[in-house]
């Protein structure tokens, strides 16, 4: 059924990524600018994934120091999120993920941010591949845990298969691990692990859906693995953004993002080196007639999901 097609990516885990996975409203970032002595920011796709997590970063810090405060969760998703796309799209030493070129880059990548909002630290997985697929499917199976069984159990008549298709590429997950946490050689695999031992092991889930072979297509898992959406090859920021004419220039001249950026982030918390020198200017001197007691009382950012979730 076509209502099926895409009924996996509103799980809680897939609708948290897709936040990461941002087009629009890209914030220029000098930390993506071409480096002669890292060949890797002039790799387009590269780029393109600097331009994202720069924008994605910058977000959440100023939605952990507005009034939502910092939460952990959102760190552990960029961090999930980052190494999914590097993983997917670049060379990577399949038995030591830390050991891999692409770590050098992010490293320096995330230094600045660390330096503005010091709470959300760069994860380093010294594991395989296999591994931390292994520890983003059970990170992920546990949040979405409590909406498949609350939710979609009453209602399972539609799209079984897709669900029980899931939970079953679970239960071999599951099983995979279970096989090697007595050695517990990766302490965040053991915690994830456990966290789903207790009370939410995927074969229980699976047999109170009524699943069985009948309702397991590989198939979906493989579509849903194989169509990560990438990273483009053509750049999907240009230097006319800051151009004084451009639309998103008069975006940020004009819009609650602009100016709460600039009296609240930039004036206030005294992080503009995380985005462009030129646009720090630009945001510290435009829209002053706004009152700054509107952004300490009032705002609330609308514009992007992360803000607000």
């Amino acid at each position: 059924m076509a209502e099926c097609d895409n009924v996996l990516e509103k799980l809680d885990s897939s609708k948290k990524y897709s936040w990461y996975d941002i087009s629009n409203d890209i914030i220029p970032s000098s930390h993506c600018d071409d480096d002669e002595h890292d060949t890797l920011l002039s790799n387009t796709q590269f780029k393109n994934f600097c331009y994202r997590f720069a924008t994605n970063f910058t977000y959440l810090i100023m939605k952990w120091i507005g009034n939502l405060g910092y939460d952990k969760e959102s760190c552990d998703y960029l961090n999930y999120w980052a190494y999914h796309k590097l993983i997917n799209n670049f060379k990577v030493e399949e038995n030591d993920i830390s050991k891999s070129d692409f770590m050098k880059t992010l490293r320096n990548l995330w230094t600045p941010y660390l330096e503005a909002f010091d709470k959300c630290t760069l994860n380093e997985y010294t594991m395989s591949v296999s591994d931390f697929k292994n520890l983003k499917d059970l990170h992920d199976y546990n949040v979405n845990y409590n909406t498949i069984k609350n939710k979609i159990l009453p209602n399972s008549t539609n799209c079984k298969k897709n669900y029980c298709s899931y939970i079953k590429h679970m239960m071999e997950v599951y099983e995979k691990v279970s096989n090697e946490v007595s050695e517990c050689k990766h302490e965040e695999v053991c915690a994830s692990f456990k966290a789903i031992e207790e009370s939410k092991k995927p074969e229980t889930l699976f047999n109170e859906f009524g699943c069985s072979s009948d309702h397991v297509d590989n198939t979906l898992m493989q579509e849903i693995q194989s169509s990560d959406k990438g990273l483009e090859d053509t750049l999907i920021f240009h230097q006319s953004y800051t151009s004084k004419n451009s639309p998103s220039d008069t975006a940020l001249k004009y819009t609650p993002f602009g100016n709460w950026f600039r009296s609240r982030v930039l004036r206030k918390h005294r992080v503009g080196s995380i985005i462009h020198p030129d646009e720090t200017e630009k945001l510290y001197d435009q829209n002053t007639e706004i009152e700054e007691n509107f952004f300490e009382k009032d705002l609330n950012v609308k514009f992007h999901p992360m803000i607000n979730s």
